[in-house]
C-alpha cells in the first residue's frame, strides 16, 4: 500500500473511533443528564452524524485498486473472446463439419496495350523504315514502321494479348531479328538492335 493509501485508512480508522468514544460518553452520561434538553440535541446530532458517514476519503482510489480493477477488465475480455465462436476460429473450426470446397481461379483478363520499340544499328544510330511485326498464330500480323528516330507504335489489341507470339523486325541492308516471345508488355523488348548484312 502506498503511503496515501495509508493516511486514508488512519483517517478513518480515527474517525470511527472517535464516534465509538462519543457514542459510548453519551450513554454513560445519558444516564445522568438524559433529561436535560441541552443533552437531548447533542445526543441527536452526534447520531445524525453517525447516520450519514464521511466518504470523502474512502473515495480516494489507490494505484493498487486501479490496477486490480484493469486486470480484472483485462481478463473479462479474455474470457469473452474465448467464449465466443466467432471470435476465435479454430473454436469454430473444431464444431464445423469438414467439407472440400474449390474455388475456381479467376484467370485475369487480358487487356491491350501500346508496345513502343526503338530500332538501331549496332552503332547505335536510328534506322528509319524498319517494318515490326507481331505475329500471332491465327491472327493478322499487326505491323508498322519506324520513323526517322527509329521508333514506332504497335497497337496490340486484348485479342492478341497474352498469347505466344513471333516478334519480327525487317530493314533493308539489315540481317532480319527474329524472336519468338509472349505477348506481354513486360516481356517486348524496348530496343532491338540489327547487324549490317
Amino acid at each position: 500500500l502506498t503511503n496515501q493509501a495509508l493516511n486514508n485508512w488512519h483517517a478513518i480508522l480515527q474517525e470511527a473511533e472517535k464516534r465509538v468514544l462519543l457514542v459510548r460518553l453519551l450513554e454513560v452520561v445519558g444516564d445522568e443528564y438524559g433529561e436535560n434538553p441541552k443533552f437531548q440535541a447533542i445526543r441527536m446530532q452526534v447520531h445524525a452524524q453517525q447516520a450519514i458517514p464521511n466518504y470523502s476519503n474512502r473515495m480516494q482510489m489507490t494505484l493498487w485498486q486501479m490496477g486490480f480493477g484493469i486486470l480484472l477488465i483485462g481478463l473479462l475480455v479474455i474470457v469473452g473472446v474465448y467464449a465466443l465462436p466467432t471470435f476465435h476460429p479454430d473454436r469454430e473450426a473444431a464444431n464445423t463439419p469438414v467439407a472440400t470446397v474449390t474455388e475456381a481461379t479467376p484467370q485475369p483478363t487480358a487487356t491491350g496495350f501500346i508496345y513502343g520499340v526503338k530500332v538501331l544499328d549496332a552503332a547505335g544510330q536510328y534506322i528509319a523504315d524498319a517494318q515490326v511485326i507481331v505475329d500471332i498464330q491465327g491472327y493478322p500480323p499487326l505491323e508498322n514502321g519506324t520513323d526517322d528516330f527509329g521508333y514506332t507504335l504497335i497497337e496490340v489489341p486484348s485479342d492478341y494479348a497474352a498469347k505466344p507470339g513471333h516478334l519480327r523486325v525487317i530493314a533493308t541492308g539489315y540481317e532480319p531479328f527474329d524472336q519468338f516471345i509472349g505477348i506481354y508488355p513486360e516481356q517486348l523488348p524496348n530496343e532491338i538492335q540489327l547487324t549490317r548484312q
